[in-house]
């Protein structure tokens, strides 16, 4: 194979160019050996990478779901904190004195001072008993036999 054309120019000109054909330095003699270091190479970076990316999804697996546990419980968090809110409104409202003059009064039967206090007394000692309101019921007419209505739907007539 003829030398590539600069390396003609440059011996041409008297400059001291050296043979690149041969193997320089310490490869010289490893060359026919390089396949075979190349192969032992790759036969081990395959299994290290195999395990590292192995081991990298298997965290991106972990962090992934250990994100979505942390969104669940802000999302808890956030539920009882409007629970907790509500509780608290409400415990100011069994507190206030609008509640408790409320309860006394329905259910303790306690009147203020200056209010005058009724009370009802039933000849039998007794409370009546509530009356119900008798509803007005209208007379429908019995309903047709099932086969009278499909007769009814596909031929538009009663038989």
């Amino acid at each position: 194979m003829p030398a590539p054309i600069w390396l003609r120019t440059e011996a041409a000109l008297g400059y001291n160019v050296p043979n690149l054909e041969k193997p320089i330095g310490r490869w010289r003699g490893s060359l026919k050996n390089r396949p075979l270091v190349n192969r032992a190479i790759v036969i081990l970076a395959i299994p290290l990478l195999a395990y590292l990316s192995f081991g990298t999804a298997r965290k991106a697996l972990e962090v992934y779901q250990l994100n979505q546990q942390a969104s669940r419980i802000r999302q808890e968090i956030s539920q009882l904190k409007d629970r907790n809110a509500e509780l608290r409104r409400q415990m100011e409202y069994l507190q206030s004195p609008e509640y408790v003059e409320k309860v006394a009064r329905e259910q303790l039967n306690l009147v203020q001072p200056g209010d005058t206090p009724l009370v009802l007394v039933y000849p039998t000692g007794k409370e009546p008993a509530p009356q119900p309101t008798p509803v007005p019921t209208q007379k429908q007419a019995a309903p047709s036999p099932n086969w009278q209505r499909w007769w009814g739907f596909f031929f538009g007539e009663a038989p």
